[in-house]
């Protein structure tokens, strides 16, 4: 894995038509990763993007006393890498040199040396018919 592939680039600067567009394309489309729903929730965020915005992942952050602190914004559930450029486990060794601290809750696999807690939530097929009343 090369991660001069991987840029880490502010928010500012992302192209959010691109990113909104990798976001909305991938069969794992996740509302909590569309720019303008981590404009609104996160206090600072960036994104982990490969060259041509195919593979992307938000890193949600605070700047406590000059610590960047990688957290799970306020009502997100998850983040994703959405994309196949590089994987949840490469893009946060990416970011360990920049963030202290990391605090975030995904349902892909992480393979990293440090203790994870492993949470679960329920995720109901609305593909389906079904009948909430009973």
């Amino acid at each position: 894995m090369s991660y001069q592939l991987i840029k880490l680039i502010e928010s500012k600067h992302i192209d959010k038509e691109k990113w909104d567009k990798a976001i909305s394309n991938s069969p794992i489309e996740n509302i909590f990763m569309y720019s303008w729903y981590l404009d609104a929730t996160a206090d600072y965020w960036s994104g982990l993007i490969n060259d041509d915005y195919s593979t992307v992942f938000p890193i949600t952050y605070t700047n406590k006393l000059g610590v960047k602190q990688f957290y799970q914004a306020f009502f997100t559930r998850q983040f994703e890498v959405i994309g196949n450029g590089f994987t949840l486990t490469q893009a946060i060794e990416f970011i360990k040199k920049d963030f202290k601290f990391i605090n975030f809750r995904s349902s892909q696999a992480l393979e990293l040396k440090q203790t994870t807690t492993v949470r679960q939530h329920q995720v109901i097929d609305l593909k389906s018919e079904i009948k909430l009343s009973t």
